[in-house]
C-alpha cells in the first residue's frame, strides 16, 4: 500500500480541522421566575385533557373536534407541512452518492480532413454501442451539504410548529365565537323579557288612562318604551347570526349549513388555570418554537455560506461496456471503467462569497431578534390575560349583588305604581337599571370566559400533546426525517 506523502497528509488534516461554523445552540435567555398577575380562587388545570373540555360543554367539544379536520386554515397549514417535508427530503438526498444509468447507440461518420478519433477513422462511418453507470459523490468535508440539510430540517420543524400555532389560534377563535353565540342568546332572551314587560306596562297604563288615573303623557311614554324595547331586541339577534356564520366558516362550511340549538345558557367558566411558569413558554408555545427553529435554520445557512470558502472534493466513477459491434458488447474485452477524485475551489468568487456570508449573517441576527420578540410577546399575552381574568373575577360577585338589588327595586316600584303610590317615571328608571344590571352581568360572565380562553391560548398548555396528523401518517413522516425505528418517532414530533 502506497502511503500518502507527508505534505499532502498535513494539508488534508489542516483543511479537515477548519471549522466553518460552530454547532448551533438555542440562545440562553433569563426569564422571570413568576408571573406578575395572580388570579384568586383558582386550581391547576387537569393534565389529561384539552383545555376546552373544562367547560363541560358537549356542543363545544364537538365543534373543536370537527375543526381539527374541516378548518381550511389548518388544512392549508398541513399542506405547507407536506411541502416542507418534501423539500427536506430533496435537500437531504443531495448528501448521498448520485448514480446514473446511461445507454448510447450511435452511428457516426468522421470527416476525412480531421485526425482519427477513438472509434472512427477519417472518412469512415462507424457504430458505437455503450451501456453502463456513472457515479459521483461529493465528500462533505466542510459541512456544506450537512448545514443545508440541517437548515431544511429546522425549517420543517418550524413548519410543524406553525401548524400547531395555527391550531391554537383557530380553536381559541372557535371557543370565543361559541361564547359570543351563547351570550347573544341570553341577551336575546333578556331583550324579549323587556318587550314583554313593556307590553304589560302599556296595557296597565292604558287601563289606568281610561279610568282617568294617569296623564296622557304617561301613555305616550309607555308606548315609546315598547317601541324602544322592540328595537333593542334586534342587535343580539344580529350578534348571534354573525357568531353562527363565523363558526360555519371556521368549520369549512357555508353560512347556514351548521345549525346550533338555542339553550340560553353560557358555559360555566372553570376556576382552573394552567400551572406553567414563564420558562415553560419556551417549550409550550408553538410560535416560540417556530421562531427558534427559524433561528436554527438561519444559523445553518450561515454555516453553509462560510463553508464556500473551502474547496469541494468529489469522487467520480464510471463502469460499463463499449463496443463498435453490438454482438461484442457483452464480451469481457468491452469493459470500460474510470475513477478519480475531483477538486473545485472558488478562487475568483471571494467577493460573492463574502457578500453571501454578510447576507446570511444579517438573516441570522434578524431571526434572533424575532425569537426574542416572540418570547416578549408571549410574556405580554400571558400577563394581560391573567390580569384581565383576575379583574373579571372580582367583578362577578359585585355584578350578582347589583342584579339582585336592581330586581328588588323594580319589584317595589312596580307594586307602588300599581297601588297608585308612585309615578310611572320611577318604574321606567327602575326597569332600565335592572335591564342594564343583567346585561352587564352577562357581559362580565362572557368576558371571564374570553379571558380564560385567552390564558389557555397564551400558554398553549398541553396543546402539543394532540397530534397534528394521525399516528400512522406521523410515524411515516418521522421515519422519513430520521433513521427508521428512531425512538422519537413513537411520539408526536
Amino acid at each position: 500500500m502506497k502511503l500518502m506523502p507527508p505534505t499532502c497528509a498535513a494539508i488534508c488534516l489542516i483543511l479537515t480541522a477548519c471549522t466553518t461554523h460552530p454547532g448551533y445552540q438555542p440562545p440562553t435567555l433569563t426569564l422571570p421566575e413568576k408571573w406578575q398577575a395572580t388570579p384568586e380562587h383558582t386550581a391547576a388545570l387537569p393534565e389529561n385533557s384539552p383545555w376546552w373540555e373544562a367547560f363541560a360543554d358537549p356542543e363545544l367539544n364537538q365543534l373543536m373536534a370537527e375543526a381539527e379536520h374541516l378548518n381550511p386554515d389548518i388544512e392549508r397549514a398541513r399542506t405547507l407541512l407536506r411541502q416542507s417535508r418534501a423539500e427536506y427530503q430533496t435537500i437531504s438526498g443531495m448528501r448521498a452518492p448520485v448514480i446514473r444509468g446511461n445507454t448510447i447507440l450511435k452511428r457516426e461518420h468522421e470527416s476525412a480532413n480531421v485526425d482519427a478519433s477513438t472509434f472512427s477513422l477519417p472518412g469512415e462511418t462507424s457504430n458505437l454501442f455503450q451501456a453502463g453507470f456513472d457515479a459521483s459523490w461529493e465528500l462533505d468535508l466542510f459541512g456544506v451539504r450537512r448545514q443545508l440539510s440541517d437548515a431544511a430540517s429546522a425549517e420543517l420543524d418550524a413548519t410543524q410548529a406553525g401548524l400547531n400555532a395555527m391550531r391554537v389560534s383557530i380553536l381559541a377563535e372557535i371557543a370565543r365565537n361559541y361564547i359570543d353565540l351563547r351570550k347573544a342568546e341570553i341577551l336575546m332572551a333578556l331583550a324579549q323579557e323587556d318587550v314583554d314587560i313593556a307590553q304589560d306596562m302599556l296595557t296597565l297604563v292604558r287601563s289606568r288612562s281610561a279610568s282617568g288615573f294617569v296623564a296622557g303623557i304617561d301613555l305616550m311614554t309607555a308606548e315609546t318604551e315598547l317601541i324602544s324595547a322592540q328595537m333593542a331586541s334586534e342587535p343580539p339577534r344580529v350578534m348571534r347570526n354573525a357568531a353562527l356564520n363565523r363558526l360555519n366558516v371556521l368549520l369549512g362550511r357555508y353560512p347556514g349549513e351548521l345549525q346550533i340549538k338555542i339553550i340560553n345558557r353560557l358555559p360555566v367558566t372553570p376556576h382552573t388555570l394552567p400551572s406553567a411558569l414563564p420558562s415553560d413558554l419556551l417549550r409550550q408555545r408553538p410560535d416560540i418554537q417556530a421562531a427558534e427553529r427559524h433561528l436554527a435554520a438561519a444559523s445553518a445557512r450561515l454555516g453553509a455560506a462560510q463553508a464556500d470558502w473551502y474547496p469541494r472534493f468529489s469522487l467520480l466513477g464510471q463502469i460499463g461496456l463499449a463496443s463498435s459491434a453490438f454482438g461484442n458488447l457483452a464480451d469481457g474485452a468491452s469493459r470500460i471503467w474510470r475513477i478519480g477524485p475531483s477538486l473545485s475551489w472558488p478562487i475568483l468568487r471571494s467577493g460573492q462569497i463574502a457578500t453571501t456570508i454578510q447576507v446570511r449573517d444579517a438573516e441570522q441576527q434578524h431571526a434572533l431578534i424575532r425569537y426574542r420578540q416572540a418570547i416578549l410577546q408571549a410574556m405580554e399575552d400571558v400577563e394581560n390575560s391573567l390580569t384581565s381574568y383576575a379583574h373579571e373575577q372580582k367583578l362577578q360577585a359585585q355584578q350578582l349583588t347589583n342584579v339582585a338589588h336592581a330586581k328588588s327595586r323594580l319589584e317595589l316600584t312596580e307594586a307602588r305604581y300599581a297601588a297608585g303610590l308612585s309615578d310611572y317615571r320611577v318604574v321606567l328608571t327602575a326597569r332600565h337599571v335592572w335591564t342594564a344590571a343583567r346585561q352587564d352581568q352577562i357581559r362580565s360572565t362572557a368576558a371571564l370566559a374570553y379571558n380564560w380562553i385567552a390564558i389557555n391560548k397564551a400558554f398553549a398548555g398541553r396543546f402539543n400533546d394532540i397530534p397534528a396528523e394521525s399516528p400512522i401518517v406521523h410515524s411515516e413522516a418521522c421515519n422519513q426525517k430520521h433513521t427508521p425505528g428512531n425512538a422519537s418517532c413513537t411520539t408526536s414530533h
